[in-house]
């Protein structure tokens, strides 16, 4: 009969995950932000003033904190060094998207977005819960239990690591998102089917259900029939989480997610229109697409 325990199993994933090549890591993520250099103003041209502007407000969108004396002086040496401001730009996100503090941040942004800042201290303890109803269902010779508790006990595990899984390239940002869905506390938020379609359209695409949407959504996750959502045919709530996170529409979401994030407004038609192609073109790299927003005119204010 297989034991888990909770604290041990988080401790062992997280020893393996720090073990990870930092090579790898470095490869992985500077890869995925790669591109072309344009050879626009000289980085000597923006003042200091707004240069420090521009890199405090990147340390708090994507590290939640101001840098440190040290850290801003750095950051504007190596901004001075760059051959163009683009590159200059992109040299500086990108060297903040390989901090840990990056993807555990992001971590806490979905969350209070999808999960009402549902906490890792809280996944813990909610863990913690289902492995001791797991154990007294084993006690009990309630083996219908104890196969309930393990599969809740699964699904928050999951939710803990997604974002060390993600930073490490083992999960995709569809399977990051996946797990947001497909957990206890989603559940509890959003209580029956027509709730959780509605928010994961909400969530994921920041846009209603249509009534087709809607009908075929509750269908879908209700288990007892097969409905067609996107032009993919599916039977209960795995199949519809699958559809949703690898729909054209959740890119699309993921590009108007990130202009409410960090430019506090809607993209227009034709911005969306680019960065889906742009998207296409790059595996739909959600780095790659953070990366466009952080380096660009728009956000940076040169």
């Amino acid at each position: 009969m297989r034991k888990f325990l909770l604290y041990g199993f988080m401790l062992s994933v997280l020893c393996l995950l720090q073990s990870a090549c930092r090579k790898t890591l470095h490869e992985n993520v500077h890869e995925n932000l790669v591109v072309p250099v344009d050879h626009g103003t000289l980085p000597t041209s923006i003042s200091t003033v707004d240069l420090e502007a521009y890199i405090n407000k990147l340390y708090v969108d994507l590290l939640g904190r101001e840098p440190l004396a040290a850290e801003l002086s750095a950051a504007v040496s190596d901004f001075r060094s760059a051959s163009t401001t683009v590159l200059a730009k992109e040299n500086l996100v990108n060297q903040l998207m390989l901090s840990h503090t990056f993807f555990e941040q992001l971590f806490i942004k979905t969350s209070n977005n999808v999960l009402n800042g549902t906490s890792k201290l809280e996944i813990t303890q909610q863990g913690a819960q289902f492995q001791s109803l797991y154990q007294s269902s084993l006690a009990n010779n309630d083996q219908v239990g104890a196969n309930y508790m393990l599969s809740e006990y699964n699904r928050v595990a999951d939710l803990y690591y997604c974002d060390s899984l993600y930073r490490i390239g083992n999960l995709s940002i569809n399977q990051f998102y996946a797990r947001f869905l497909n957990n206890y506390f989603y559940d509890q938020i959003n209580m029956g089917s027509e709730n959780f379609v509605k928010a994961c359209f909400e969530n994921l695409f920041h846009r209603a259900a249509t009534a087709n949407e809607l009908a075929a959504g509750k269908t879908m996750v209700d288990g007892f029939n097969a409905a067609t959502l996107f032009g993919q045919s599916g039977t209960g709530k795995g199949d519809f989480i699958q559809i949703v996170v690898y729909s054209n529409d959740f890119y699309e979401g993921m590009i108007r997610g990130a202009y409410l994030n960090f430019l506090l407004r809607e993209p227009s038609d034709t911005e969306i229109h680019t960065l889906q192609d742009q998207l296409a073109a790059h595996n739909h790299d959600y780095l790659f697409l953070l990366k466009t927003i952080l380096a660009s005119k728009n956000y940076a204010g040169f």
